[in-house]
């Protein structure tokens, strides 16, 4: 499902994609929620169509929900092996990684602190 970025002004913008030595990545700069997770789940869809190995950085998100969690999983279960979440090593996101065990089923990296 593709959504029009002019139906909700301003989401598609707290997402952006760059190539990296080995995989692409995405960042998401925004809370992943109700609101944004059908935004997040096509941008990454786009981005991955082009194939190879994939990032998604939420170390900038400060809140991810259920409807965020299950975009992730989805994403997964598309392109599994080739999908890595890297999220903060402590605060609200790193709690709930490890609340829903979501890391026994998606690959998670923790991003190194300063």
């Amino acid at each position: 499902m593709v959504h029009d970025p002019s139906l909700t002004p301003g989401i598609i913008e707290h997402f952006s994609h760059r190539s990296g030595d080995e995989e692409g990545i995405v960042s998401a700069s925004c809370d992943i929620d109700i609101a944004t997770a059908a935004y997040f789940e096509a941008y990454i869809e786009q981005v991955a169509a082009g194939g190879g190995a994939l990032a998604v950085d939420l170390t900038r998100c400060g809140y991810i929900d259920s409807s965020g969690l299950n975009a992730l999983v989805r994403l997964h279960e598309r392109w599994s092996g080739m999908l890595r979440v890297i999220i903060p090593p402590s605060g609200a996101l790193a709690r709930v990684f490890k609340i829903t065990q979501l890391e026994r089923v998606i690959h998670v990296s923790y991003a190194a602190t300063a």
